[in-house]
């Protein structure tokens, strides 16, 4: 996995697009997390994982979410995440949100 998908990866469930749209989050006891989006089961490059109390899911499961688009700028490395013009952006090796 590259940098920039492991920030983007880390950083994905900061964003307040996913945790407005995403329908449910759950985990079994064995740790299996399934991610729905309208009720519809979603899936991506990288299993969910919880870290630190948060779930932690890959930018490209929530490319699935009606309004939703996701912009790489390959220049600054930088990806945009737009939610009906909401907008929350990642830098690659950055921890924060831009």
């Amino acid at each position: 996995m590259n940098k920039f998908s492991r920030a983007a990866f880390a950083s994905a469930i900061s964003f307040s697009v996913l945790a407005s749209c995403v329908s449910g989050v759950s985990a079994a006891a064995s740790k299996s997390i399934i991610v729905q989006i309208n009720n519809k089961p979603v899936s991506g490059d990288a299993e969910p994982y919880i870290e630190n109390g948060s779930t932690l899911v890959a930018l490209n499961m929530i490319k699935s979410i009606p309004g939703v688009t996701i912009n790489w700028d390959n220049t600054s490395k930088m990806v945009t995440v737009d939610n009906n013009g909401t907008k929350s952006t990642l830098v690659a090796g950055k921890k924060r949100q831009w």
